[in-house]
């Protein structure tokens, strides 16, 4: 009776593995202010900028005369579909990765294709079109952020990076020999 446990003892070791670098690449970034910023200012703000200059197009214009949601759907659809997109190959190339990562790479790579080709499709309404594609914007933007967790360039060094000058340094180097 004891082999079928064996046997399926590595089977949920692995899916917790994989779920738990989810949860970890997840939370650790927001330890990192620079993660953080970087994300905002340059991920969202600017990267999603056509998204915010079309929603601010057709928030501002008048109710009477206020443009088709076709240019803010189609801008939502290129932003999540470029990001999830080089995201999740970002996933792929990444080196010291979980091939379950690489895999889960590749899922998001093809399901935000067909994702993107359902949301634009003319037989859906305006109103539930741009729900996924705001859906479909969010979650790009996880899978970069899970994607850039591990990225040492937004990360904030753990050691001091300077000190005062005016001080000498702890330790001794008097047996300390040069051969």
């Amino acid at each position: 009776m004891n082999a079928p446990d064996k046997d399926l003892a590595p089977w949920g070791m692995h899916w917790r593995r994989f779920f738990g670098e989810l949860w970890v690449r997840t939370l650790r970034p927001f330890s990192y202010p620079s993660f953080v910023g970087f994300f905002f200012v340059a991920v969202v703000l600017l990267g999603g900028g056509g998204v915010w200059l079309e929603a601010w197009n057709y928030h501002f214009h008048d109710i009477a005369v206020r443009p088709e949601t076709s240019s803010l759907r189609m801008a939502l659809i290129t932003f999540f579909l470029a990001l999830a997109g080089s995201s999740s190959m970002q996933l792929v190339m990444e080196e010291e990765s979980y091939k379950s990562l690489k895999t889960f790479g590749i899922f998001v790579l093809v399901v935000a294709f067909a994702f993107a080709l359902v949301v634009s499709s003319r037989h859906l309404s305006s109103c539930i079109a741009l729900i996924l594609a705001w859906a479909g914007a969010v979650v790009s933007l996880w899978v970069w952020w899970i994607a850039n967790a591990n990225q040492k360039d937004f990360q904030d060094p753990d050691i001091p990076a300077g000190g005062r000058l005016d001080k000498a340094l702890a330790g001794d180097l008097g047996d300390y020999r040069v051969n």
